[in-house]
Parts: C-alpha cells; sequence; structure tokens
C-alpha cells in the first residue's frame, strides 16, 4: 500500500499562545484549548476566553473543514472543524492541519485501526518533560495510508460496523 508522510502536505502550524492581557470574557473568537473538544464533540463553557478580530495573523482563525491534532499527553484529540462550530482561533495546545487532503484525513482518522496506530506513531514521537508534547516537525513524520475513495470506504464499512 501506498504511504505518505504529513510533511508532504502542505498547511500545517501549530495554534498560536496568546496572552492574558490577549484574552477576553467576551469576544469574536472563542480560543480553544484541550476542554472544548472531549470524545469528538465541541463543548463551551463559563470559563471561556474570546479574542477579537484585532490579532495580528488570521491564519489561526479556523475555517471549515480544518482538522486539529492535540499536541499534549499521550493520546491524540482530533476534531474535524465544522460550519456549524462556534468561530474559533486555534491555541497552542493544538496543530491545525489545513489541506486539500482534509476530507480524506477526517474519514481515515474515524476508522478506529488507523487512528490506534497514528496515536501509537505520535506516541512515540513525543518529547519529554512534565507534560509529554508532540512538535509539528515530529507530526510531520507520521505515516498515513494513501487509499483510494473505494478502499477508504471499505475499511469504514468493514471496520465500523
Amino acid at each position: 500500500m501506498k504511504k505518505f508522510k504529513l510533511g508532504e502536505v502542505d498547511g500545517i502550524f501549530t495554534g498560536r499562545q496568546l496572552s492574558r492581557e490577549q484574552l477576553q470574557k467576551v469576544g469574536k473568537f472563542l480560543y480553544i484549548n484541550q476542554r472544548h473538544i472531549q470524545n469528538n464533540t465541541f463543548y463551551l463553557s463559563e470559563k471561556d476566553k474570546y479574542v477579537n478580530e484585532g490579532i495580528d495573523n488570521p491564519k489561526y482563525i479556523l475555517q471549515q473543514g480544518d482538522i486539529l491534532i492535540s499536541n499534549c499527553w499521550k493520546k491524540r484529540k482530533i476534531y474535524h472543524y465544522q460550519k456549524t462550530d462556534p468561530p474559533a482561533y486555534a491555541g497552542q495546545t493544538w496543530i491545525v492541519l489545513r489541506s486539500d487532503l482534509n476530507d480524506y484525513l477526517a474519514r481515515y482518522f474515524r476508522i478506529k485501526e488507523f487512528y490506534d496506530k497514528f496515536n501509537l506513531d505520535c506516541e512515540n514521537r513525543l518529547s519529554d518533560g512534565h507534560i509529554p508534547r508532540l512538535l509539528t516537525n515530529k507530526l510531520k513524520e507520521v505515516e498515513i495510508l494513501k487509499l483510494s475513495d473505494e478502499e477508504l470506504a471499505v475499511y469504514i464499512n468493514f471496520f465500523n460496523t
């Protein structure tokens, strides 16, 4: 089977850390962190912080179809950002994939066996430290199977029934 490294995909970047002064209780964009994504669901809380449009680089404003991959701890959270999600700004605990392959990758990661292999590959590349962290350049080394749409559909039907 053919494979490709995530580093061959354009549009991979780490979210941005903002100072407390840049975060507000009310604003145009939710500043998302790990607690916002649980069990592939987007959660809001009264502790949320927001940013306004004045932030210097709009690339961190999430777009429909972006894939978010957590970069902290051992288990990867993966989330496919939807049009119905609140307008959001990627915090530093996320790696964002914004590429032509996002629809493929979103379906690929829904297959438990592929997600488990991906998670193990990421775990093997974590930095040492108090909080294990996946660096973007290490994520780029991870290999993904390149299947045709038909092959991917067979895997989805077989493994997710």
